[in-house]
């Protein structure tokens, strides 16, 4: 096996440990079937922060925009551009959905420069920040929740995306729904998958 395709099991497995697939696209036909095309790596700048596929980080450590990288287990397309997000399925807690999913952060229009490298993702350098950046803010008691990141692919002939009204329920105002009914209306592919777990005891 190569090193890419050991890398590419270790996030799989990662993912699947806390379902995080099988909750974000529960009508997908991919929780069995993804496989993720690259790392993307998530730094915040308080020292040792650094976001370790499900490892658990301190909220007050998490509280500004990290910086984050993408690296491709082969290559990127560079003719395509990409969407960054960030969002909570469990809240206020894994078990009551009412507010999920939370979106924390919609970056659009990324793009990758150097196929066999990818490459750093800078927001508000060449790409659209369409909601900023809101760490996470656990209410007190209800457990651990998974803050998530995912890289997406965008759909070259979808010129507009479509409005998210509001951050809880992506403006849906219908209990665990978010990333999925917004990729589809968007025709967006998802790529890689990183997250961390955070708790307000």
């Amino acid at each position: 096996m190569s090193v890419f395709a050991k890398a590419a099991n270790g996030i799989t497995a990662a993912l699947q440990k806390e379902d995080i697939i099988g909750d974000l696209f529960p009508t997908r036909a991919i929780s069995s079937t993804f496989v993720p095309e690259g790392s993307l790596l998530v730094d915040y700048t308080t020292p040792n922060t650094t976001v370790s596929l499900g490892n658990i980080l301190p909220t007050e450590t998490t509280q500004d925009v990290p910086t984050f990288f993408y690296k491709p287990f082969d290559t990127v397309d560079t003719s395509s551009l990409y969407t960054l997000v960030m969002t909570d399925p469990d809240a206020p807690s894994r078990t009551d959905k009412k507010y999920s999913e939370y979106c924390h952060y919609v970056v659009t229009d990324i793009k990758f420069s150097n196929a066999n490298e990818g490459g750093k993702i800078v927001p508000g350098k060449d790409n659209v920040e369409l909601h900023s950046y809101i760490g996470p803010g656990p209410p007190k008691g209800t457990g651990l929740h998974r803050y998530i990141f995912l890289l997406l692919k965008q759909d070259p002939n979808v010129k507009q995306f479509s409005d998210i009204k509001e951050r809880f329920n992506w403006g849906y105002g219908i209990p665990g729904v978010g990333i999925e009914r917004w990729a589809n209306e968007n025709n967006l592919t998802l790529i890689t998958s990183n997250y961390f777990l955070a708790e307000n005891k």
